[in-house]
């Protein structure tokens, strides 16, 4: 390359092509349907057998380019420029010193895989250094804020190169940092927390683009994560005196035992672990409320108690089932168990859900915005007015099988 182009290559305002080495220097990988890796030919002459590699990692869009259209999203390989003054020429300087460049990036779009392929080929050829290039292509444990692509990375360069990466001297850019609006300076605020989020899953450094590559001061940003706000000792004793109510009270008197709770708050798994002696009723086995209902008064008749497993947020819900237990020719009373979650911690452990069933190969099952939406709106109290006997809190104790899903537990997502 002549020096002319090599001066070129640091200039925003050039297009890609003119400072790009030949296009063999890119290896390209499709790692399953949801994960490509791109890798530069002679990635090895930087890594090989080196302990403690420091990473320093980007988002793509947004943190390292952005449209040449102007346009919010691309259509094409080709619509890229730098989204900063001298970002070929800070990651040059980063890895002089040592570091490997990696680029994370979230491509579930509707940009066609061969198209991703190649904008990103395009960076990697522009940076002209050793490096590698993930793009996830799918919402699942690959997709940050999760950390597949990481967990990934350190697999990959441990396999093939013999090297380990040294995380406290790593950093991750990106501008999904969760910032707030302010008007000094004047912005909006970030569509998401996922950059920062995945650093901090990472246990790596966080700066956004512009701390990055203009010697910004850092911005107020707003990010939640519901469980450091939990007990550091959970209320173990109330979960115990809920469940001596239920399993003792159940003995005496037949019964149709409602849950009450957001999406994802923990319902299921409570009927499979403690209430074995019921029928559980469930509308997403069953599909429709008929057939739920048609059920548990079979049920009933046989003499056995049901577990509506639902999350029965509605009063017209609850009422049906009511209404039946009032048709019986036999005694039966109606009880809820109120689920003590409330809507930020339950779409966290909807999160948690589906990074476990992501990583157990049965995909990413997450329950979408909507119901969260729709369960605030048309929630109602449950009140021993609508013919409810008893309505018992159930206090939110979390339990783990592994110490993988403890992990996945206190990420942030």
């Amino acid at each position: 390359m002549t020096k002319r182009l090599a001066d070129g290559a640091l200039k925003q305002t050039l297009a890609p092509s003119l400072f790009t080495p030949s296009q063999s220097a890119i290896d390209s990988t499709i790692i399953s349907s949801s994960l490509l890796r791109l890798s530069s030919s002679n990635l090895s002459t930087l890594v090989r057998g080196r302990t403690n590699v420091s990473i320093v990692a980007f988002d793509l869009d947004g943190t390292l380019i952005k449209t040449k259209s102007g346009r919010a999203f691309p259509k094409e390989a080709n619509d890229w420029v730098w989204a900063f003054p001298d970002v070929v020429k800070t990651i040059r300087k980063a890895m002089g010193e040592g570091k490997l460049c990696v680029i994370f990036s979230n491509q579930a779009s509707k940009l066609a895989v061969s198209t991703v392929q190649e904008r990103i080929r395009q960076v990697l050829l522009g940076i002209s250094l050793p490096a590698i290039a993930y793009a996830a292509l799918a919402k699942d444990h690959y997709r940050k804020p999760d950390t597949g692509m990481w967990d990934h990375l350190q697999d990959y360069l441990s396999t093939e190169f013999n090297a380990t990466v040294d995380v406290s001297a790593s950093i991750f850019i990106g501008d999904a940092a969760g910032r707030i609006a302010s008007s000094n300076p004047i912005r909006k605020q970030d569509f998401s927390h996922s950059d920062r989020a995945f650093a901090m899953n990472a246990g790596i450094e966080f700066k956004t683009p512009e701390e990055y590559f203009l010697g910004h001061e850092p911005l107020p940003f707003k990010i939640i994560n519901p469980t450091q706000a939990l007990p550091e000792v959970p209320d173990r004793a109330a979960l115990e005196a809920a469940l001596a109510k239920l399993n003792n009270d159940q003995d005496r008197e037949l019964e149709i035992l409602l849950l009450v709770g957001w999406p994802a708050s923990g319902k299921s798994t409570f009927c499979r672990k403690y209430l074995s002696s019921y029928a559980i009723i469930n509308q997403d086995v069953m599909k429709t409320a008929a057939k739920c209902l048609k059920l548990g008064e079979e049920s009933l008749r046989r003499n056995r108690s049901i577990c509506v497993d639902n999350t029965n947020f509605r009063k017209t819900s609850r009422s049906a089932w009511i209404a039946l237990a009032q048709s019986l020719p036999f005694k039966c009373r109606v009880r809820v168990a109120k689920f003590e979650v409330d809507r930020v911690l339950a779409e966290h452990l909807n999160c948690v859900r589906a990074a476990q069933s992501s990583r157990s190969g049965l995909g990413p099952i997450k329950i979408p915005d909507v119901a969260y939406h729709t369960y605030a709106k048309f929630y109602v109290e449950p009140s021993t007015e609508e013919g409810i006997c008893d309505i018992i809190p159930i206090p939110f104790v979390p339990e783990f099988t592994t110490d993988q899903n403890r992990l996945l537990f206190n990420r942030t997502y």
